[in-house]
């Protein structure tokens, strides 16, 4: 979900196939704190000065004599109210403010009403034999390692939270901490309904991980494709790559390859590896690593075999 547009607008980003450790719990689903951290909102928003709107077509922030300036001020879209800034530091930290507690806000607005949902269920006596699934399309960046928004396929918008409950099939408080991506979800769905699976979707269904059982041919990886290159928004790098239980490798090919939305790119590609149990917060790359060299190896078998498989084109080789 992208709560930068305001605290009751959530909008769903373009679905890719990545992967998610599953906890599952039977009874109710957890609800989320509504409270904001600490850590990110201990300080008050710092006081902003109304300003008179400038022409049209004024220039954007600029720097005069090492002053900080802002010929367009911000302008809140629905409220109308102008604000500007004394220095660079004041407006990152406005703005960094302003976007967490309204990313903050909406979840606890979904929290709300996912509990809404499961208080109608558990009174008309539906809960039993309803499938509830609170998960989303990606996880989300709200800060680490300098960004915003999902895309990349490092483990904070690779990872998605995903809670399920139907008390007639899933034992309550159970988990899993099984692999899936979210191509497996329509599967699921369909199955869990009684409905015939068509052979040309990708994805598996979950049913058995559901029950406690994990199939001995399972693919425990996750493969991620993100195709945008540079698009207008967010400026994030096209790449492609696989994850397992413990590693995870990316191909970073950096190219728009003409697709609406893209730039041609052009700029070198680049391999990643990184050891997620070792590494969780993904600092070191360990491709060029003599001490990785198998995994290496290991995880581009997977990764060529997982392309094959969903005939995707292998932008990594000559």
């Amino acid at each position: 979900m992208n709560a930068a547009a305001g605290p009751s607008k959530n909008r769903m980003g373009p679905v890719m196939s990545c992967g998610s450790a599953m906890r599952f719990i039977g009874t109710r689903l957890p609800y989320l704190s509504a409270s904001i951290p600490s850590k990110i909102c201990s300080r008050p928003v710092p006081p902003v000065r109304k300003a008179v709107l400038v022409r049209p077509g004024a220039t954007a922030l600029t720097r005069t004599c090492g002053a900080f300036s802002r010929a367009r001020p911000l302008v809140d879209k629905d409220t109308a109210e102008v604000f500007t800034f004394a220095s660079q530091a004041e407006y990152d930290h406005f703005k960094f403010q302003r976007y967490m507690k309204r990313y903050l806000r909406t979840i606890a607005s979904v929290d709300e009403s996912v509990g809404r949902v499961l208080g109608y269920l558990d009174t008309e006596g539906l809960a039993n034999n309803t499938l509830v699934i609170y998960t989303s399309d990606q996880g989300f960046f709200l800060g680490e390692h300098g960004w915003f928004d999902k895309r990349f396929m490092y483990e904070e918008a690779f990872q998605m939270p995903f809670v399920v409950r139907l008390p007639n099939q899933i034992r309550p408080g159970s988990v899993c901490d099984t692999l899936l991506s979210n191509v497996d979800f329509a599967p699921t769905f369909l199955d869990l309904a009684g409905v015939p699976v068509p052979s040309y979707m990708q994805g598996r269904s979950i049913r058995p991980l559901l029950q406690g059982q994990t199939p001995k041919d399972w693919p425990a990886v996750a493969y991620h494709r993100y195709w945008m290159h540079q698009d207008e928004y967010h400026n994030a790098y096209a790449h492609y790559g696989i994850r397992d239980e413990r590693y995870k490798l990316i191909y970073w090919y950096n190219q728009g390859l003409g697709l609406p939305g893209t730039l041609p790119g052009g700029q070198a590609p680049e391999w990643e590896l990184f050891d997620c149990r070792d590494d969780p917060l993904e600092l070191f790359n360990r491709y060029q690593d003599p001490a990785y060299q198998t995994q290496v190896a290991r995880m581009t078998q997977l990764l060529e075999a997982k392309m094959l498989e969903i005939g995707d084109d292998m932008l990594h080789r000559p």
